[in-house]
C-alpha cells in the first residue's frame, strides 16, 4: 500500500472541514457586522427624521399664520397639495445626512393634513408620518405612523 497517497488523503478529508467551518464562521461575522451598522444606521435616521418633525410641528404651532398660507394656496389645486416644509443635509460622523418634511393636504374641507419626515443617514432612510387636524388653528395629533424607506 501506498503510504504517502494514504497520508495525503487523510490530510485532505481533514483539512476540507476546517475550511468549510473557518469559512462559515467568517461569513457570519461579516454578516452580523453589516446587520449592526445597518441597524445603527437606522437608528440614527429615525432619530434625524423624529428631530426635524418636532421642529418642524414646533414652528407650525407658534406662527399659525404659515399653516393659514399654505392652506390658503392648497385650495387653488385640484389634487393633493404638497409642500416642502424642512431640509436640511449635513455630514455626521463621515456620512451624509438629509431630511426632508413634507406637508399634505388629504381632506381640504376638515382641515386633515400629514406631515411626512425622511431621515436619510448613510445607506439608509426611515419615514415618519404624522397625520394632523387643525381646528380653530389648534392643531391635534391624530397618529404617528413609522415606516422603513426603500433602499436610497
Amino acid at each position: 500500500m501506498n503510504e504517502k497517497g494514504f497520508f495525503t488523503l487523510l490530510g485532505i478529508s481533514l483539512l476540507l472541514p476546517m475550511l468549510f467551518l473557518i469559512s462559515g464562521l467568517f461569513l457570519i461575522f461579516t454578516n452580523e457586522q453589516k446587520m449592526s451598522s445597518l441597524t445603527l444606521e437606522g437608528t440614527h435616521a429615525q432619530y434625524l427624521a423624529e428631530n426635524a418633525l418636532e421642529k418642524t410641528l414646533a414652528d407650525l404651532c407658534s406662527d399659525l399664520s404659515v399653516y393659514d398660507q399654505i392652506c390658503k394656496e392648497a385650495r387653488y389645486q385640484n389634487i393633493s397639495y404638497k409642500k416642502t416644509l424642512y431640509t436640511e443635509t449635513a455630514d455626521l460622523n463621515g456620512r451624509p445626512t438629509k431630511v426632508t418634511v413634507s406637508l399634505r393636504f388629504f381632506n381640504y374641507s376638515a382641515s386633515y393634513f400629514t406631515l411626512s419626515s425622511v431621515g436619510e443617514y448613510g445607506n439608509t432612510a426611515k419615514r415618519i408620518t404624522v397625520y394632523i387636524k387643525e381646528t380653530n388653528h389648534i392643531l391635534s395629533i391624530i397618529r404617528w405612523d413609522y415606516h422603513e424607506q426603500p433602499n436610497i
